[in-house]
Parts: structure tokens; C-alpha cells; sequence
């Protein structure tokens, strides 16, 4: 057996068995030698078992002859330009001036990283140094020729794993800091970040997602965007910015079921077990807390179908401004104590309302009625109405109990002012969120 030193010339094999063209000079030329892994197997699940790592062309190696054959044994990473085959290229030049070993896998002249690389920067790293500057640097770097990562950090400032696009965007997994170590200042022990400057999306085809904080602390969903990255210039530079997109809403849709928010289940559950003296209302409590601040605040609740709102046991509490009840047929009161009724002046209550509005006297009547809307009725009608001027009012009808009846146009029990119509309860238009109205509207 005897070895030779020759630099690759072409990888070329339509076999794909590993055969290597390599120029070994005057002693024998171009000839073809086979690849040899330190480890191998002729079958496995998926195709042939071993390490392939072949050089590439321009790499210098040594082979050896056995019987009439040659096998590839290891690539030499010093080599001198003159014996090198002319490329064109600069490669090894540059190579040979920045070094024969890729930067880093000395630590103070002394190895501490293991590396393989391919020629296109590929590159897996084991690292473990140390020095006084840096401290301790181990772990397992898995770097694409075009910088995506993934870290296995053992060092005392980088303690997790890393995983990251070449833009900085990835998933951290810090570990349980021990003797000081630690992921860095903005992740704590044995948290899961996600980071990113574009969207995050999580999808179940065949299953459900499940998010579960078993003895620790709240579940924070929080929208902090102001919509800066939707703002674009109109069409002339000179133009108002217009916003484009929706931005800084959270939103909860179930496209063929329902939504549950509950507060309290496990709560209600250990009071009934223990006791309330065992497991008090005043420390352990459920609560839904619906709020929307400021002065353009609103909550808006829709139904096509039934709204309930029960409390049985307790009170129910509604308080505004002003408060406008309407109902599209009855609107029934049932308490089995006291109904009261207070008022800071007067208490109106009219009947037929649709009658006045469409046989009332004609100076008072909108030209239009079946197009006037609630709020022309209250702002226009009644306005032109509550003067001092006696009307009839041949619609109203109060029945206060058995035998006691008030109909007609007014009472003479005692002077009285003329009476007036009763203020008709209106309510708002029907407002859309950011994302439904970019929705409906027209693009």
C-alpha cells in the first residue's frame, strides 16, 4: 500500500458512488479514487448507512493505492497556492490568506472548537472554550450558508436554545439557571419566547390547541400596536397618510359553534368542598370584567337570537347616562316584590305612539313617515310638541288597578299643566369594529 497527495479536479459521477477525479501530478496524472467513510453499512431503513463528507473540487488529499485501486483517505488543509490547478477564482488564495481553519476554532492558540463546514458556509460547531474575557462558551452550533441558527447554548450568559432566521426572528428556550447562568436579561428561567417581526400563526388540522397554566400565574393576551406599519402616504406625496389595514384589535370568533369565557369553576367547585370559611370569597374569587375606556369607549353586545342576563341570588345593576329601553313588540315588568319608579321632575308615559305619528294633527306630522327614524322622531316631533299648548290626546290609556282607570285627554283633579307627549327611548346606530369595517367596505 502506498500514499499519494493529489488535489480533486471533478466530482462528477453518474454512478454516484463517490468516485473523485483527482490530479496527483507527474507520478500518475488524473486518476480516479473512491470515497471511504469511517463508518458505514450496506442497508438501513432509508438507503446505505455511514458519514459522507466527500471533498470538493480544489481540496488537496491524501489516497492510497490497494491492489490497482485508489481510496480516498483525508484532506489536507495546508496547501501552497503553485499546487493548485488554475480555476479563474481566488478561492483558495483568499483561504490560504485568511488561514487554513475556519475563524474561531482557536481559543488563545489553543483548539476549542470542532467544526464541519461545506464550501458553501454551511457549518455545525462544537464548542468549548474559555477566556478570561468571554468567560465559558460551549455548546452546539448548526449555522445555513445564509446565517439561520440553531444554538445549543451551555455558556453561562446564553444557558437555552436558540433557533433564528437570518432577520433575528426565532423561538427561545431558556433553561433552569443554575450556579448563575442564565438565557440572557430578557427571558426567564425555563420560559418559551417567540419573536418575531411578522405574524405568528398557530393551526390544529385534525385536533385542538390548548393553552393551560396549571400553578402559576395569568395568561396575558395584550395588543399594542398603534398602526404605524399601515400607514402609508396617499397617492400624492403631499397627501394625508390613510390607514390601510385594521391595527391594535383582539378578536375571538367561532365560525360554527360557540364561545365560553367563564371565571370561577374551580372556585365555585372548593367552596362547595370546603366551605366558604375554608376557601373564602375575599381571597378567591371569579370575576368577567368587560371594560372599555375612554371617552369614545363602547360595549356592544349583538345577538340574532336571544340575550339573557341572569343573577338570581344578587343584583343586577345598570347605570348611564341616559337609559333607552326598546322592544319591537311588549316590554314586560315582573317583580314578585315592589316595582318603583323615581324621577328628578316628571313621569311620562304615552300609548299609541304609531297612531300620533301617522293620524296626529298635520302641523306636527313629518312629511315622511314611514322614513323617519327613532332620532328624527325624538330630536323633531317631540321638540315641536313640548310647548305650553294644550294637545289632545285621545290615544293614552293608564290602568293603575281594579276599578281605577285614567283615559281621555287630561284629568281635572286638582290645576295641572298641559299635558305632553313622553320622550320616546332611542338608542344608537350599530357601529362596526376596525376589522369588520374593513371587511365590508369596498377595497
Amino acid at each position: 500500500m502506498r500514499m499519494y497527495k493529489g488535489q480533486v479536479v471533478n466530482t462528477s459521477d453518474l454512478a454516484e458512488g463517490g468516485s473523485l477525479a483527482v490530479d496527483a501530478g507527474n507520478n500518475l496524472g488524473i486518476v480516479d479514487v473512491y470515497y471511504t467513510s469511517p463508518f458505514g453499512g450496506d442497508f438501513s431503513p432509508k438507503g446505505k448507512a455511514g458519514f459522507f463528507a466527500l471533498p470538493e473540487v480544489d481540496s488537496m488529499i491524501l489516497f492510497v493505492r490497494v491492489d490497482s485501486e485508489y481510496y480516498y483517505l483525508s484532506t489536507i488543509h495546508r496547501r501552497d497556492i503553485e499546487s493548485t490547478v488554475e480555476t479563474g477564482k481566488n478561492i483558495i488564495k483568499d483561504r490560504v490568506e485568511q488561514g487554513h481553519i475556519p475563524p474561531g476554532l482557536y481559543s488563545q492558540a489553543t483548539p476549542s472548537r470542532l467544526v464541519m463546514m461545506d464550501r458553501k458556509g454551511n457549518t455545525m460547531r462544537f464548542n468549548h472554550a474559555y477566556d478570561e474575557s468571554n468567560g465559558f462558551s460551549t455548546g452546539i452550533d448548526l449555522i445555513s450558508r445564509d446565517r439561520k441558527k440553531l444554538l445549543l447554548n451551555d455558556s453561562p450568559n446564553c444557558y437555552g436554545i436558540y433557533l433564528q432566521n437570518e432577520e433575528g426572528d426565532g423561538i427561545t428556550i431558556g433553561s433552569g439557571y443554575k450556579d448563575g447562568y442564565t438565557a440572557g436579561p430578557k427571558i426567564a428561567p425555563r420560559e418559551i419566547a417567540i419573536n418575531t417581526a411578522g405574524k405568528v400563526s398557530v393551526t390544529s388540522r385534525k385536533s385542538s390547541i390548548r393553552m393551560l397554566v396549571k400553578d402559576g400565574q395569568d395568561i396575558n393576551i395584550r395588543n399594542e400596536s398603534v398602526g404605524m406599519v399601515n400607514l402609508e402616504p396617499a397617492v400624492l406625496p403631499a397627501g394625508p397618510i390613510s390607514v390601510t389595514e385594521p391595527y391594535g384589535n383582539i378578536r375571538v370568533s367561532s365560525d360554527v359553534r360557540d364561545i365560553y369565557i367563564t371565571a370561577g369553576d374551580g372556585h365555585k367547585f372548593m367552596q362547595l368542598t370546603l366551605g366558604q370559611a375554608a376557601w373564602s370569597p375575599l381571597t378567591h374569587r371569579s370575576r368577567v370584567m368587560i371594560k372599555a375606556l375612554g371617552e369614545e369607549g363602547l360595549v356592544q353586545i349583538s345577538s340574532d337570537g336571544k340575550i339573557i342576563i341572569r343573577a338570581p341570588s344578587d343584583n343586577i345593576y345598570i347605570h348611564g347616562g341616559s337609559i333607552n329601553v326598546k322592544s319591537e313588540s311588549d316590554l314586560n315588568l315582573h317583580a314578585k316584590a315592589s316595582v318603583n319608579i323615581a324621577a328628578g321632575t316628571t313621569v311620562k308615559l304615552s300609548s299609541n305612539i304609531l297612531a300620533l305619528l301617522e293620524e296626529g294633527d298635520s302641523e306636527f306630522r313629518p312629511s315622511f313617515v314611514d322614513e323617519i327614524t327613532e332620532q328624527n322622531y325624538d330630536f323633531t316631533f317631540y321638540e315641536r310638541t313640548a310647548v305650553d299648548v294644550p294637545i289632545a290626546t285621545p290615544y293614552g290609556h293608564i290602568e293603575l288597578g281594579a276599578g281605577v282607570l285614567i283615559n281621555g285627554e287630561r284629568i281635572d283633579l286638582a290645576p295641572v299643566a298641559p299635558p305632553t307627549r313622553a320622550r320616546k327611548a332611542v338608542h344608537p346606530y350599530f357601529e362596526l369594529s376596525d376589522y369588520d369595517a374593513s371587511v365590508e367596505l369596498p377595497s
